[in-house]
């Protein structure tokens, strides 16, 4: 799934800032749709095309619902090519913590899939890389880069994946699939881990809960915050 081509020293990717108010929508969510309307909102928030995330996101960790219907689930895990679909968030970090401290970094987490081998190190905690938001945050402000740098949507989706040509370009089709597309049901089904319905989670929407798990990030915007504040006022 999700493997960083090429580690270059002093980089750091910036993360693209995902504030929810209390009165947010996403107080309270069904499990099936934290993905989605997370993905929707970053999408909002960035120059990513509309759907093109969210077509990552089922490529990623995609699940079929008895319903026959496809969605990103959140609480997911692809550990050694073998991909894993938990109940919910406590069970996953679970799973994802004891292998960790085996020594065990080749797992992709959460749903945008990010890989602990190579992108543990731009996150504060674990707990931030299987949370929705930085999960998400991160996966985008990650494609961002390599669109920047491959100049092209095609070329950012590619190396999303792997370096791989055998691997990248069946991963794009895939992906090209799904973009704008929501009721595409995939050919293929996955190990998975029985859930039960209907569960709801509460995801953190206090601004201070995110400036403790992302100080640069919670900075930055603050900036951003404070001069477009100035700039309307003119």
């Amino acid at each position: 799934m999700l493997v960083f081509i090429k580690i270059l020293d002093k980089l750091k990717l910036f993360f693209i800032l995902f504030i929810l108010s209390s009165n947010s929508v996403f107080a309270s969510v069904n499990d099936n749709e934290i993905c989605k309307k997370t993905i929707s909102n970053i999408e909002s928030l960035t120059d990513i095309p509309k759907n093109l995330l969210l077509g990552i996101g089922k490529t990623e960790s995609g699940r079929v619902l008895k319903s026959k219907k496809l969605i990103v689930w959140p609480w997911t895990v692809n550990h050694s090519g073998k991909s894993l679909f938990f109940d919910n968030q406590k069970q996953m970090k679970k799973y994802v913590l004891k292998h960790v401290l085996k020594g065990d970094n080749n797992l992709d987490v959460g749903c945008m899939q990010i890989n602990l081998k190579w992108h543990k190190h731009n996150f504060k905690k674990i707990n931030d890389m299987i949370s929705p938001e930085p999960n998400v945050s991160y996966a985008a402000s990650f494609l961002l880069q390599l669109k920047k740098k491959y100049g092209n949507w095609n070329e950012a989706i590619k190396f999303y994946h792997s370096s791989d040509p055998i691997k990248n370009k069946p991963y794009l089709k895939k992906v090209l699939n799904f973009w704008n597309n929501e009721d595409n049901k995939p050919t293929y089904l996955v190990d998975k881990i029985k859930t039960n319905k209907n569960k709801l989670m509460k995801v953190v929407s206090e601004s201070t809960s995110l400036r403790d798990r992302q100080p640069f990030l919670s900075a930055r915007w603050e900036k951003v915050t404070f001069f477009r504040k100035i700039f309307l006022e003119k």
